[in-house]
């Protein structure tokens, strides 16, 4: 395979995986997370395709300089907007991870409030005895084991 063609497939596999990263930024940056793991197969599949041209290219670096200026320049390009898009989905990520984060504390602490915590001791010296109505309350549940 001559390096033209090479470089033309890592422009190929970058675009796509450019296309890809995209629509995962926008769907994270619509709470539309549920819609993700969809494109994760493709993003593994073009990200090993991705990764393997790179290391073809850092291998062998006259690829590049056997290719002519256009076939470079287009090159660089999309690997720059690649960049870009990339670090709007690692900055989308990361956002999408700490409203997980602030839902969970939250959940939580409102779990922790529905606690009735007894401490101390009464007047008289003794431990302190929930009232009645902190007692827990026994709870029953059903488990289906059918597959």
């Amino acid at each position: 395979m001559d390096s033209a063609t090479r470089l033309r497939d890592l422009i190929v596999v970058a675009g796509r995986l450019i296309t890809l990263v995209t629509e995962e930024t926008r769907r994270l940056e619509a709470y539309k997370t549920d819609e993700i793991a969809s494109l994760h197969d493709e993003k593994a599949r073009l990200t090993r395709l991705y990764a393997g041209l790179v290391r073809d290219l850092k291998r062998d670096p006259e690829l590049l300089s056997a290719a002519d200026k256009a076939v470079r320049e287009e090159l660089t390009d999309v690997l720059h907007r690649f960049g870009a898009a990339a670090d709007a989905n690692a900055k989308a990520l990361e956002l999408a991870r700490e409203a997980n984060e602030r839902v969970m504390r939250a959940i939580v602490e409102a779990a922790s409030a529905q606690q009735n915590a007894v401490a101390g001791y009464s007047r008289a010296g003794v431990a302190a005895t929930p009232s009645r109505t902190q007692v827990s309350r026994p709870l029953s549940i059903s488990v289906n084991q059918r597959l």
